[in-house]
């Protein structure tokens, strides 16, 4: 059997689980960035994040003969308002990317309004 992983978390996994997944018959997956980042306080984090999935996650994937693409999304939880304005510019020119497909992980978690806010710039990128 083969299949595709719409939604898989390569960044928390290994890759002794990565390789059975492909032994199993993983040929390509999904790569979402979280909705929640553990540490993140700055854009410079986010925008770290984002080129470790574009880049080595990908790479990762490939290695094992699983076709990786990305999600890129920005989350509510730990950046100031600067950082998400900072992400917001960015975020453009990431989405150009050949492996992005869309944003994600993106949604309502405590539906205040600074979040409804951040959601309705993402899905204007969208």
């Amino acid at each position: 059997m083969r299949f595709i992983d719409p939604h898989l978390h390569t960044d928390m996994i290994d890759d002794v689980n990565l390789e059975k997944l492909a032994m199993a018959g993983l040929e390509a997956a999904v790569i979402p960035s979280p909705h929640m980042l553990k540490g993140l306080s700055s854009a410079e984090t986010l925008l770290r994040l984002w080129r470790r999935l574009l880049d080595f996650e990908v790479k990762s994937a490939k290695s094992m003969g699983i076709e990786a693409y990305v999600t890129l999304s920005i989350p509510f939880y730990g950046l100031t308002l600067d950082g998400v304005e900072q992400c917001l510019k960015e975020l453009p020119e990431y989405l150009k990317h050949e492996r992005v497909v869309g944003m994600g992980e993106i949604g309502l978690d405590v539906g205040i309004e600074d979040e409804a806010k951040l959601f309705r710039a993402q899905l204007k990128l969208a």
